[in-house]
């Protein structure tokens, strides 16, 4: 029965199984017996707070008993009314289970990647080599018998070879604080942790306590040594490509003239007031406008870093769009240094690499069109879109209700699109203010006027302009729309997918 059972949570003494008792020494007469809990009000308090000890959830019923185990007379007496003994595990030496052993505390970790070199390999390089190329320090991590005294060598991929040899003959100059502890007599005689420069190399030499090295260079393309990076951070296929346009350019770059910002700037603005459209300014060979806004600058100072650096900076603003200062930090060189490359090169590149956007021939496109689209769509010429790029948001409120687009939620320029089929970017259209829609963009960007009789034109649902391809003698190629209310057929829904499927090579082409 349930009112047989000691209410002590770690007793299991139950009337019900006697040959299971557990009886204690405080018992002196040999027999167990069940203590209903008392009426009295304080003595009650008592039993139920030494009971419900460290028990959370406990609730007490009429079916409250304690057995004789937990009175100190074996019984509640007048001397000792209040169970005490075996509450708990940690009450009594008896009822406490064996302790698990504690984990040993976690090893001590360094920080450092580099691998241990073995005693026999420092021996090997004390022995047979004079010398250690840079290549070789790079590897190099000399540990002594204590733990605590780790004597590294570590150098990073851009480190220059002068300033690490600057930087370690001058290390007995440096302040005793910023240097590892001095090493012990044993550790002397079994390293010799110091580099001097050479002519063909770094060797090692005695008595200058080592330091960790941290001189850094600005990026190279060089340090860039895989095809898949040279793809993320620039855009670029591979290596070779990255290479190839960089040839292309180089030339025209040599001889360019960088920005100088708010002083052309400000010319340019008093005369554009003068200037119907933007059309009417022309780039001399230099890339920068008329020579009488922006005439000829005398030869400043030296460049700080190299034209493959600035070609491999603007990539990498192009494609992934860092931050001036963190590029700047890459580089080593000033923001400001990093803003008149940006814009310098941007003016360079929209002016040599115009000429990759072509409008192939009607033979062109069936020549080069990929299977897909032979099978179900072959008389389409081009896939347009509309794409949308942050601006910067102008003071003057007619502007700004210009640049805003409802769809982006910031002011935006925006520009129409068009490839080919086999994914080539074949027409770009000028520069819009977010707020125009894509039916205006089509119709006022010259798009029309370059499509010839019996063109298919590719686009998305948004694109209602089957009535101006008409007066061309084109035809649209959209999805099916759907009717509120009404379910598309077998055929829309597969027409829908077909398109989707062959679209999709336009919306990577958006920026």
């Amino acid at each position: 029965m349930v009112n047989d059972r000691c209410v002590v949570g770690i007793c299991n003494n139950d009337k019900r199984y006697p040959e299971r008792y557990e009886i204690h020494s405080n018992v002196k007469s040999g027999k167990l017996c069940f203590h209903k809990l008392p009426v009295d009000g304080k003595t009650r308090k008592s039993w139920i707070h030494a009971v419900s000890k460290g028990r959370k959830h406990f609730v007490v019923s009429k079916h409250f008993k304690i057995c004789s185990n937990h009175f100190v007379d074996g019984m509640p007496a007048y001397e000792n009314p209040n169970p005490t003994l075996f509450l708990t595990y940690t009450m009594n030496v008896q009822c406490t289970p064996e302790k698990k052993q504690s984990r040993p505390p976690p090893k001590i970790r360094t920080t450092s990647i580099v691998k241990p070199v073995s005693s026999k390999m420092i021996e090997s390089i004390n022995s047979n080599s004079d010398t250690l190329t840079a290549e070789e320090l790079s590897d190099l991590m000399i540990v002594s018998s204590d733990e605590e005294s780790l004597i590294s060598f570590k150098i990073t991929p851009y480190v220059s070879g002068d300033a690490v040899a600057a930087e370690l003959l001058n290390i007995s100059d440096s302040p005793k604080e910023l240097l590892h502890p001095p090493a012990s007599p044993k550790e002397k005689d079994t390293v010799n942790p110091i580099l001097s420069k050479n002519k063909t190399g770094y060797s090692v030499k005695n008595n200058i306590e080592p330091t960790l090295l941290s001189t850094y260079i600005a990026l190279q393309f060089s340090h860039i040594t895989r095809d898949s990076d040279v793809s993320t951070f620039t855009g670029l296929q591979n290596a070779k490509m990255f290479q190839s346009v960089f040839n292309y350019v180089k030339h025209k770059a040599a001889v360019m003239k960088y920005w100088d910002g708010n002083k052309r700037t400000n010319r340019l603005r008093k005369t554009m007031s003068s200037v119907e459209s933007v059309e009417q300014l022309h780039l001399s060979e230099d890339y920068t406008i008329c020579d009488n806004l922006f005439p000829m600058r005398k030869s400043g100072p030296k460049r700080k870093i190299s034209l493959e650096q600035e070609f491999l900076l603007i990539m990498m603003r192009l494609r992934l769009g860092f931050l001036i200062e963190d590029l700047a930090f890459r580089f080593c060189i000033s923001a400001g240094t990093v803003s008149q490359i940006i814009i310098t090169w941007v003016i360079l590149l929209s002016k040599e690499l115009d000429s990759l956007i072509l409008w192939p021939s009607r033979n062109t496109i069936r020549a080069t069109m990929p299977n897909c689209f032979k099978r179900l769509y072959p008389k389409v010429r081009t896939i347009i879109d509309c794409s949308e790029i942050f601006f910067e948001t102008s003071s003057a409120l007619d502007v700004q209700a210009c640049m805003w687009s409802d769809y982006k939620h910031h002011a935006t320029v925006k520009f129409l699109i068009a490839i080919t089929p086999n994914g080539a970017i074949s027409w770009l259209s000028p520069l819009y203010g977010g707020r125009a829609s894509d039916i205006f963009i089509v119709r006022n960007s010259g798009f029309l006027d370059i499509l010839e009789p019996y063109d298919q034109v590719m686009a998305d649902r948004g694109f209602k302009i089957r009535t101006d391809l008409a007066y061309k003698q084109c035809t649209l190629c959209i999805p099916p729309s759907a009717v509120k209310g009404i379910q598309m057929s077998k055929e829309e829904v597969r027409e829908t997918s077909n398109i989707a499927n062959v679209r999709i090579y336009v919306e990577h082409k958006d920026v």
